[in-house]
Parts: C-alpha cells; structure tokens; sequence
C-alpha cells in the first residue's frame, strides 16, 4: 500500500530541511576588499552559498600574514586566494595545500609607463629608471630573456617603489610595476589617454592568480564542501560580471566603504578580461602544463630551486564546468 504524505507531514518535512545548520566555511582573501572578490561578495550577497549550504566569512588579508600561513593556522573548513609563485613557494616546503580553482587565468603584473615616454617594450627600459617592487628585477629579466636581450639588465636602473601610480605619472621614474586591476586603473584615472601599460604576461611571464587553495585534509576529508563552494563562487562570478554596478555598490557599502566607485567599476572591467578571457566563464579549468610552465619560469628566476611534483599541489578533480 503506498503511503501518502498529508499537508501535516510535509510541514514536519520542511521544518526539518530548515533546522538544518549550514556549514561554516572561512575564505582568506590575500589582499584588502575591492573588486578584485567581487565574484565571492555577490555569491554571498545572492545567497549562492547559502543555497549551496554554507555559511562562508570572506576574511581581508591580515597584516604581516601570507594567506598560506592563515589558510594553515585556521582550525574550521578554510579556503584561501593566492599567486600561483606563492603556492608553488609553500608547497617547496612542504606546506600540505591543494590548489583547486582559478579566479584570474593570467597575471595582472603589468609595467605603467607614460604614453610620452617612448617606451614600447621592456628593451626599451635600458638607460631608464624603473620602479619595482621587493625582487622585481627578476620579472624584467624574465620579460628581456623571452626578448632575447637579457644583457641588457645591468643597464637598467632600478628602484624600489610602492603602489602609488604618483611616481610614474610625475616623471620620478620612467616605467612602474603594477597590477593593470588596480594601480594601473588609477593611473588612467590620473591621466586619462596619457596612461600606458606593458603586460607581463606578453613577455613570457606564465602565472595564474588569485588561485584558490585549501588545506590538502579538505579535499581529502569534505570534497562534497570543495564542489560546492566553487560551484557557488562560479554563479558569484557570473552574476558579478554581468552586473558590475550591483556588485561594486555591495562591495562598497558591505565591505570596503572607503573605496571610490569610479575606480572599483574601473578595476572591475579590467579584471572582468582575466576572470572571463575570450568567452570562457569564470573559474573555468586550470591545466597541468600552465603550472608546468610557470614552474619552470620561477625555477630559471631562482624562486624555486628545481622543479616540483605538481601532482601533489594542482588537484584537477574539482575543477568546474562550463
């Protein structure tokens, strides 16, 4: 005899689906709140994690902390963002993390340069100053040895500098490094057509970013809460990308009050091209030989002193669908 369920049986049903605790989930950021999580905020905003039935506290990055380090010392179910040169860097020393998803499929290193600065390459940087930040040097040889012209950095004049667009938009030095999401952006807003930028990525520089990693017991131990927190962080994405004035005000008035909208709507333009290139949908699949790449350009760099197994740091298995 089959039972039917009465109207009273479905409430004790739907009492019961809601009593349900969601899961609570910590996400470190690497960096302060601005557009760059824009994808996280509206997931949260929207409810994504919630109906995916978690509790998720999206944490700034703590001052004089890496996001490996936080990530590992956090006793609950912990994700965390990351350059993909600091993942490979703690996975050297044996830090057990997995690298799941990626939010930006390219680095956003870039140099600032003036329009009137004659510049159009990093060949041209000789005889020139250049701000950079702690170990730039570095990324310039890398840019000169895809040129062809890796002499040429004794040449070079180099200084160390902050983030402020200032600098190079004043003449004090000839070319900056930056990120084009973010101290770029503010140079354009400085200068208008007068702001130019030389991508990284368009001289052998091979890195992902904004990385998302967690402890290697959570994929281990909760891979269904893995699934399912990158799944809603991709619906944030979507949702972020084809409503950017939404989620620039969320992000202003939940999270980064201090912020100047033109400069967030700005900024999240530019990262909409790393989180969406060419169509793809956001966080769509990492692969093995970008990582083998970057791998071998960080090891000629001297970041790493040889190669490392990437089978046990890039965990393809959770990577979303389209």
């Amino acid at each position: 005899m089959k039972r039917i369920l009465t109207l009273s049986g479905l409430l004790v049903v739907a009492v019961a689906l809601r009593a349900v605790e969601p899961v609570r989930v910590v996400m470190q950021l690497d960096w302060i709140p601005n557009a760059q999580f824009a994808g996280l905020y509206m997931a949260e905003a929207r409810g994504f994690y919630a109906e995916a039935g978690l509790a998720v506290e999206i944490r700034p990055a703590v001052s004089g902390v890496d996001a490996v380090t936080a990530v590992q010392a956090e006793a609950a179910l912990v994700f965390g963002s990351a350059e993909s040169s600091g993942l490979l860097a703690a996975h050297a020393r044996g830090v057990p993390i997995r690298a799941v998803a990626t939010m930006f499929q390219d680095s956003p290193v870039c140099w600032m340069i003036r329009a009137d600065s004659g510049i159009s390459s990093p060949a041209d940087f000789v005889g020139r100053r250049v701000g950079v930040h702690d170990g730039g040097e570095r990324i310039v040889r890398q840019a000169l040895r895809f040129l062809g012209k890796e002499a040429l950095l004794p040449d070079i004049h180099f200084s160390v500098v902050g983030h402020d667009p200032v600098t190079v938009a004043e003449g004090k030095v000839d070319a900056q490094q930056a990120y084009a999401i973010d101290e770029f952006v503010k140079l354009r807003l400085l200068l208008g057509e007068g702001a130019r930028r030389l991508m990284a990525r368009d001289y052998g520089y091979v890195a992902y970013s904004q990385v998302i990693f967690t402890p290697a017991r959570m994929v281990e131990q909760h891979p269904e809460i893995v699934r399912a927190f990158l799944a809603a962080t991709q619906r944030g994405w979507a949702y972020a990308l084809a409503h950017r004035e939404e989620a620039v005000d969320y992000l202003l008035a939940r999270h980064a009050p201090g912020l100047a909208r033109d400069y967030q709507l700005a900024s999240l333009d530019e990262i909409a091209t790393l989180v969406a290139p060419e169509g793809r949908p956001p966080l769509a699949p990492m692969k093995l030989d970008h990582w083998q790449k970057a791998q071998a350009m960080y090891v000629a760099m001297g970041e790493l002193a040889a190669p490392l197994d990437l089978g046990t740091l890039v965990d393809l298995r959770f990577n979303p669908g389209p």
